[in-house]
């Protein structure tokens, strides 16, 4: 081959080489860094630029010396969040009957560390869901009456004000244990936590109301419904103004932590970046995405059970 004919097909291999590198670069960099934001003219988004560090807890029936030591340890170890569940059952176990030591107790051990209580406002008494034909068998549920949810809720804003600045309305909705063993209904939540996010704000209007976190799952009910469907279904339904903070259920199971591969029927650590397109679809991305829990399965690699 002579020189001539040599030349060009050099300077097309090397355009090859070229458009394949760009293209591989162009993949590793949506494969690293999808739901990373960048540029110079980005808006801080609020209530991330905290200690990212919390921890949850359930003192619900420990002494007050378990309450100390437990606070203190959190303390020590460099929290300033701790979630705790304020059960709706154990609180007003009778219809406007309230019983308020032993969160008094909860509330004023971690005020006077400096501690930041997320209160998760959960669990109803039978009372609230009388006649439902799971509420012997499954304890959680949606009430009977949303108005005596969001009065519980008020009432414990109201009794804390000042001292409590966050609360999460319900738990894993999304799950029929968590939904009385009802079918999965993100409509029917969407009202309850509207009704709620109204009745908290009229008790304290600085509270700052957290999304439940929602399992991670590919279900599709009607047990249980995935995290991504269920999310969008809230904002079909026009709750989008009924919480200022999105919780995460972030677990990565048998993922390794640094599996960035994203899909609705993967659940690793990297889902939270589907849940944030999700938002950012419904023009909802200006709030904070917070990790409630998070974590990995760890086995024995000789482990056989399930």
């Amino acid at each position: 081959m002579n020189q001539k004919r040599r030349l060009p097909l050099l300077h097309l291999f090397a355009l090859v080489v070229l458009l394949g590198a760009l293209g591989l670069s162009l993949l590793a960099d949506g494969y690293f860094n999808r739901g990373v934001a960048s540029g110079a003219d980005l808006t801080p988004i609020p209530q991330t630029d905290v200690n990212p560090l919390g921890v949850n807890t359930l003192m619900n029936d420990d002494d007050p010396a378990t309450i100390d030591r437990t606070l203190d340890l959190v303390a020590a170890g460099g929290f300033t969040y701790v979630r705790q569940m304020f059960p709706w059952y154990a609180i007003e176990p009778e219809k406007g009957q309230f019983q308020w030591a032993q969160w008094d107790r909860i509330v004023a051990a971690a005020d006077a560390r400096g501690l930041e209580l997320i209160v998760r406002l959960d669990k109803p008494p039978r009372w609230a869901r009388a006649g439902q034909p799971n509420v012997d068998q499954v304890p959680d549920g949606p009430p009977n009456d949303d108005a005596d949810y969001a009065n519980y809720v008020a009432a414990v804003v109201n009794r804390y004000r000042g001292k409590i600045h966050y609360i999460q309305i319900w738990n894993e909705p999304n799950l029929a244990g968590e939904w009385g063993g009802l079918p999965i209904d993100p409509a029917r939540f969407a009202g309850l936590l509207e009704a709620t996010y109204r009745a908290a704000k009229q008790a304290d209007p600085a509270i700052t109301v957290l999304l439940p976190g929602l399992a991670p799952t590919d279900a599709k009910g009607p047990d249980n419904l995935s995290d991504l469907t269920y999310l969008q279904a809230l904002y079909d339904a026009g709750a989008k103004n009924a919480f200022d903070i999105v919780s995460a259920m972030v677990y990565g199971y048998g993922y390794s932590p640094s599996d960035r591969r994203v899909s609705f029927d993967r659940d690793n650590f990297s889902r939270p970046i589907q849940t944030h397109e999700i938002m950012v679809r419904n023009g909802d991305g200006d709030k904070p995405v917070w990790a409630a829990e998070y974590g990995w399965v760890s086995l024995p690699n000789d482990w056989q059970g399930q």
